[in-house]
């Protein structure tokens, strides 16, 4: 879990005190008077008020060691903790999706979950970055020993999915030349705007320099700069199942309710080999199926731009010599869905 003082004095990769430890637990009685999911950020700054009261619903969170509603007014001497990971995992899921975490070690490389709303690195400001985890993370999952370890990916703040980090230098330069090579394989899955009618390739170059919003010219890439795209569940627009999908998902982030769009709704695989920043997302406009929510590539409606963009992108599959990992959609998706992108994310390569 990841770690918070009182709000002034929070320090990177602290310990967030589990609950029965009274003597770690915060003490919020400066707080008395204001509503328990206001009064949280002391605990969890990182996340917004929706994600605090997400949080209390999934009873991650105790207050004198007691589950509480966030409604709930802070009283002087109230205390509150995260709760015990068993007892949060047995809650809506909000514990561990919803925070980073080591998803495996593999030779000479490891796997980490990145949240959507978590920048891959820590920016100015005090955003959230999962590269100031990584010793936590490490240490937590039994390898604190490991004294290197580099990212070799970003993920925009918010794609969720895994980020693979190089344990040696060594190991840094084995995945760039893979990369190079076109012998690295990254599985995604996304909602996308429209029908996508069958497999299609995107193969323009992105232009990437010097620009907030990459944009896709019609030269023709290098075939492991494409983006390949597969259709796994096509909704129409007045589809049942394709609005409840998204009321499913609406949790996520979005401050209205999300409506299924006129023009229909994709459910895709996706797949890239050696990416560029968001390339994904540009490729997928430019075919004309931009990520739901993508206001920056030519969504209209509901998202937000910069930190508060919101949009449904999973990286959950990744393998090249030497290394393979897996990590299933944080997504509340119907069962045979999920199913469908359980496979397509752990399938062989092609």
């Amino acid at each position: 879990m990841t770690g918070c003082g009182k709000k002034d004095a929070c320090a990177e990769g602290a310990e967030i005190p589990e609950a029965g430890d009274k003597g770690g637990a915060l003490d919020i009685s400066h707080m008395a008077g204001h509503r328990l999911d206001y009064a949280l950020g002391a605990l969890l700054p990182h996340l917004g008020l929706r994600g605090r009261r997400r949080c209390l619903e999934a009873g991650g969170v105790l207050v004198n060691g007691k589950p509480c509603r966030a409604a709930y007014r802070v009283c002087p001497g109230d205390r509150i903790a995260l709760a015990p990971k068993k007892e949060a995992e047995s809650g809506s899921g909000f514990f561990p999706a919803g925070m980073p975490r080591l998803v495996q070690v593999h030779g000479e490389f490891c796997f980490f979950f990145k949240p959507a709303g978590w920048h891959t690195v820590t920016l100015a400001g005090g955003n959230p970055g999962l590269e100031g985890t990584l010793p936590r993370l490490l240490r937590e999952g039994g390898h604190g020993h490991l004294a290197f370890c580099r990212l070799l990916q970003r993920l925009d703040h918010a794609t969720s999915g895994l980020v693979c980090g190089a344990l040696s230098p060594a190991a840094e330069d084995a995945f760039r030349a893979a990369e190079a090579a076109g012998r690295c394989e990254k599985r995604y899955v996304a909602l996308l705007t429209g029908r996508l009618p069958g497999s299609v390739t995107a193969q323009g170059v992105v232009q990437t320099d010097n620009r907030a919003t990459s944009r896709v010219t019609s030269v023709r890439a290098e075939p492991q700069r494409w983006t390949d795209f597969l259709p796994l569940r096509v909704w129409q627009p007045q589809d049942g199942e394709g609005a409840k999908v998204l009321a499913a998902l609406a949790g996520h982030g979005f401050f209205e309710p999300p409506l299924l769009p006129p023009q229909g709704m994709t459910l895709a695989a996706c797949r890239i080999r050696r990416g560029a920043r968001h390339q994904i997302r540009a490729h997928a406009a430019a075919l004309g199926y931009p990520l739901w929510g993508d206001v920056r590539y030519g969504f209209c409606g509901q998202g937000h731009g910069g930190d508060q963009e919101k949009f449904f992108l999973h990286h959950g599959g990744m393998r090249f010599p030497g290394a393979y990992c897996t990590a299933d959609a944080p997504w509340p998706l119907p069962a045979h869905l999920a199913s469908l992108v359980r496979e397509w994310l752990a399938g062989a390569p092609d």
